[in-house]
């Protein structure tokens, strides 16, 4: 039998989990570049940057770090949107980045302010090497 710890704040303004965390697998989703005060940076770069910070936060709370970050999937309101997420990206992950689903741009979200949201898979033990 398999035991998924599901993390769903009483904040959150959607029926789904935050974040789902088995024995070997932490899945995280919808995460956007809210900062903890509900505000949004102005560009690409910082709400990928929040985004991150705040995913840092859920797979700390699992045991976890971005170190083990094996998959991201990005969305974004541009596909030029999604492109600007590469600096922060290359700060983020400079040596063996995860593996990404394909970009999907011209997403429409629920705050129009918000440029970028990511779902993030995280493998516990996991090591990312230059192959």
């Amino acid at each position: 039998m398999s035991i998924w710890k599901a993390f769903r704040p009483a904040t959150t303004m959607h029926p789904f989990s935050l974040s789902l965390a088995g024995e070997n697998l932490i899945f995280i989703s919808g995460i956007t570049g809210h900062q903890p005060d509900g505000s949004l940076g102005a560009t690409v770069d910082a709400q990928t940057r929040d985004a991150f910070a705040s995913v840092a936060v859920l797979l700390e709370r699992e045991g976890s770090s971005l170190d083990e970050i094996v998959w991201v999937h990005p969305y974004a309101t541009t596909i030029e949107n999604g492109l600007a997420t590469g600096p922060a990206f290359t700060e983020l992950f400079p040596e063996a980045p995860p593996a990404c689903g394909a970009l999907i741009g011209n997403v429409t979200f629920v705050d129009p302010d918000m440029l970028v949201e990511f779902d993030v898979v995280a493998a516990r033990g996991a090591t990312r090497q230059p192959a």
